[in-house]
């Protein structure tokens, strides 16, 4: 661990984690056909407590790189688990690539800033 404040995964990563998990078992196994209008509730939802957990600039940029990383792992790992034959799958898909650029340009954004 390089220092407190500086190690992204407290606490951001155990909500986030949590969060994602939520999101994409809905989408399996958890109900049997999911809307995107039920995700987008429960994503918002997620989303504004885990956003109220970053107090500091240095807060939300780490909030930002544990989203990334489970973001990337979304893509990775949990995308692949969804049954491609459902819409919902491919919408999860396709959101969670569209979360994943977003990032990238937000903290490409940021980083260039500091650099100013």
């Amino acid at each position: 661990m390089i220092g407190k404040k500086e190690f992204w995964k407290s606490p951001f990563y155990d909500a986030i984690f949590g969060y994602h998990w939520f999101i994409y078992q809905l989408a399996r196994d958890r109900l049997k056909n999911p809307t995107i209008e039920l995700i987008e509730e429960q994503r918002n939802l997620w989303l504004s407590k885990i956003n109220s957990l970053a107090k500091t600039d240095s807060d939300k940029k780490l909030l930002n790189l544990a989203l990334l990383e489970r973001a990337a792992a979304g893509l990775n790992l949990d995308a692949l688990k969804a049954d491609p034959k459902k819409s919902i799958s491919k919408y999860l898909a396709e959101k969670t690539r569209e979360n994943l650029k977003n990032l990238l340009t937000k903290l490409y954004f940021l980083s260039n800033i500091k650099a100013l």
